[in-house]
C-alpha cells in the first residue's frame, strides 16, 4: 500500500482527472525534466543497450511506443472480426 505525501478530500472533486490530484510519489524516470541526459548517462553505463536508448527517446519524445509485431496478425484479426461483422464498411 502506498500512502498519499497530500490527503485527498475525494469528495470535493468532481471530476477524476490526474490534474484534479495533487503531485504525489515518484514519477518515473522517463518522465523527468532531464530524460535524455539520464538516458544518454545510462548507455554510458551500460545500464541500457542503444536499442533500449532509441525506445526511451521515443517514448520521452512522443508519451508512447508501438512496439510493432508483439501481437501477431491472426490474433489482430480475431479481436477485429466482430467490429467488422458489425460495420463492414468501416474497416
Amino acid at each position: 500500500m502506498v500512502d498519499a505525501d497530500v490527503p485527498v478530500d475525494i469528495g470535493c472533486i468532481k471530476v477524476f482527472r490526474a490534474e484534479n490530484f495533487p503531485e504525489s510519489g515518484p514519477s518515473p524516470w522517463l518522465d523527468q525534466p532531464d530524460a535524455q541526459e539520464i538516458i544518454t548517462r545510462r548507455v554510458a553505463r551500460r545500464e541500457i543497450t542503444p536499442r533500449q536508448a532509441e525506445i526511451c527517446r521515443s517514448w520521452e519524445e512522443h508519451g508512447y511506443y508501438v512496439l510493432r509485431g508483439a501481437i501477431d496478425a491472426e490474433t489482430i484479426d480475431e479481436a477485429w472480426a466482430p467490429t467488422r461483422r458489425r460495420s463492414p464498411g468501416a474497416m
